[in-house]
């Protein structure tokens, strides 16, 4: 049908491409997107065929005028009719190769045999967007088994928005906000109510499987990273050509890896991806480690050399080593050995260490302040351990700053005061929450109405991290009062608690969590940036998964979603930053990963 189309090539119409026979390549998809760009609004289209299918696609991209990127577009056509497999607005020609060559490769492969679109679910979920891994990928293209399974249904045509969005346009809500590189996730357009409805619907979150192996979560081996390090296991896998899994368990994050006859296909931890999530990865001493033999997943983004990444981590971890036997903690200060020292100096000191963007190591080095710990340069520079390891190693190396342990006893501001301080706790704790220990909802109210003054006099940025905490119960059919029963129940106090001392250890002093209305929370991050209040979210939302908060929650079980909102970024009111952490936190409940930006809304 594609085939019996005019293709008029005057000023208003369609640019045709030549006609292949498989899939288009990237260098393809770079040329349409440059003649779309350089021929708005005109569309450019690339027909190619499916070997072995019979089917014949029509990709084709184009501008409009409501969009900020081009619109693509793929269509199949089986002789009889066409229908629209997606459509996704964006301009990374990477993500559109790979959905692109996944939807040829779905058809492909039923064709083939229907035995390689198993019914099976990750090992360990519920199947539901609630039974996430807090440290999944935050991006990533759809799996052929997600395509070939949409594709069957009778759904309408799905749309998506944003640019570099891995699973947006197939009802799979994610991708990456352009204030954080690293984690990110924004909603999606489609309207799929709830894919987990769907029959043999597989979890909307991390690599999809396919193929049939050996039985699902199975350990062929398991064990301690003390015991057995990272490198040494990763060199047995692949020399044993091991297809399947690879669980790690550290004691912040988890970590997977896959294999396919030993050749690593997917890596992710706590957001980042391929490459580099192997060589952050390798830097782990502490934790477990579990392998699933015959799990696999259509999604790669590892493209290097194992070896080199393996050496590259090694290397790593010997400078995190050093840095850690000179007294580095995340408590740690960073003290600066020259208070007024020039670009210049800094420059010629660093001169002497690892080659390093000078520019980028001025700029960190001028954040460090006064009690400045590793955790607040984290916080204010979120970085990965292959950025901010060598900075620091250099800094130390080169004589630029000492490393201070953290206070042994921290002293209070009015401690000094003595019966004065103590009147001063009475009224504090007239504000808490006696069942969980967290600031009441009015007393929350009334420091975001302070921190809010200080916002309009000074333009100190403001954020606000709006979470909910439940635990799932077991599905219950029968109706009561009309209405079917949750699925969720708020978490007993002592698990709150616990909860509640595991932020504490991450926050700063002047941060405040409380109660938010009825069963949510809030934390308020003064003077605080969007991208941080989302790297300090991502790190609450790990330390709450990472080990059980009580008997029987655990990341199995624990429902959470943030939503992260800021002044200005997100309006000029009160009432516009607390309407934006709502709609971002509700977002996330339903998201593919329960964190959600509300400025990568719009």
């Amino acid at each position: 049908m594609f085939g019996t189309q005019k293709t008029p090539q005057d000023k208003g119409g369609r640019i045709s491409l030549p006609s292949i026979e498989a899939a288009p390549e990237l260098v393809v998809l770079s040329t349409m997107f440059e003649k779309a760009t350089k021929n708005k609004p005109r569309e450019v289209e690339q027909l190619f065929s499916g070997p072995g299918t019979g089917l014949t696609y029509s990709l084709s991209v184009r501008y409009m005028t409501d969009k900020e990127h081009p619109v693509w577009t793929l269509l199949e056509d089986n002789g009889r009719e066409a229908k629209m497999l997606w459509q996704q607005d964006s301009s990374d020609c990477v993500l559109i190769d790979d959905m692109v060559h996944m939807s040829a490769k779905t058809q492909a492969n039923m064709n083939a045999s229907m035995t390689d679109i198993p019914a099976q679910q990750h090992p360990g979920q519920s199947g539901g967007h609630n039974g996430f891994d807090p440290s999944r990928s935050l991006t990533g293209a759809p799996s052929s088994y997600e395509l070939g399974r949409l594709s069957q249904q009778n759904l309408p045509a799905f749309t998506g928005t944003g640019t570099a969005q891995g699973m947006q346009g197939f009802g799979v809500p994610g991708a990456t906000s352009q204030d954080m590189p690293a984690f990110s996730p924004t909603e999606s357009n489609s309207r799929i109510e709830n894919p987990h409805d769907l029959p043999n619907a597989q979890p909307t979150h991390g690599p999809r499987f396919s193929g049939v192996g050996e039985e699902k979560g199975v350990r062929a081996r398991e064990g301690n990273l003390e015991i057995t390090q990272l490198s040494t296991l990763v060199d047995a896998l692949v020399s044993d050509e091991v297809t399947g899994r690879l669980e790690l368990l550290g004691d912040e994050s988890v970590g997977e890896i896959y294999f396919l006859n030993g050749i690593a296909m997917y890596a992710h931890v706590a957001g980042i991806l391929g490459d580099s999530a192997v060589r952050e990865l390798i830097t782990w001493r502490t934790g477990s480690f579990a392998f699933f033999p015959g799990e696999k997943t259509d999604v790669r983004n590892v493209h290097r050399a194992l070896s080199e990444t393996v050496m590259e981590g090694i290397a790593l971890l010997d400078k995190k080593r050093h840095l850690e036997r000179m007294g580095l903690t995340t408590d740690a200060y960073l003290v600066k050995k020259h208070r007024n020292i020039g670009d210049t100096e800094i420059r010629l000191m660093l001169s002497k260490g690892e080659e390093i963007d000078v520019n980028l190591q001025i700029d960190v080095f001028k954040t460090i302040g006064h009690k400045y710990s590793l955790n607040d340069l984290l916080r204010d520079r979120p970085m990965e351990s292959a950025d901010w390891i060598p900075i620091v190693f250099n800094f130390l190396t080169c004589g630029l700053i000492d490393i201070k342990p953290p206070d042994a006893v921290k002293v209070g501001a009015l401690d000094f005061l003595g019966d004065g301080k103590a009147q001063v706790d009475v009224i504090l704790q007239s504000m808490v929450r006696p069942e969980t220990g967290i600031l009441a909802y009015s007393g929350f109210l009334l420091y975001l109405q302070q921190e809010f003054f200080r916002f309009e006099a000074y333009g100190w940025p403001l954020s606000v991290v709006l979470f909910e905490m439940n635990r799932k119960k077991d599905y219950d059919s029968n109706r009561k009062g009309g209405e079917f029963q949750s699925l969720y129940d708020s978490l007993p106090p002592a698990a709150v608690q616990v909860a509640a001392k595991r932020i504490d250890m991450i926050k700063r002093p002047l941060d405040i969590l409380g109660h938010f209305e009825m069963l949510e929370y809030a934390i308020l991050l003064p003077n605080t940036k969007t991208a941080s209040a989302a790297y300090i979210a991502n790190r609450i939302l790990q330390t709450l998964t990472v080990t059980p908060l009580a008997t029987n929650i655990d990341k199995k079980s624990l429902k959470v979603a943030f939503g992260v909102a800021n002044l200005p970024a997100d309006g000029e009111t009160v009432q516009d930053l607390l309407t934006a952490a709502r709609a971002a936190k509700e977002k996330a409940a339903v998201a593919n990963f329960p964190l959600i930006i509300s400025k990568s809304l719009r």
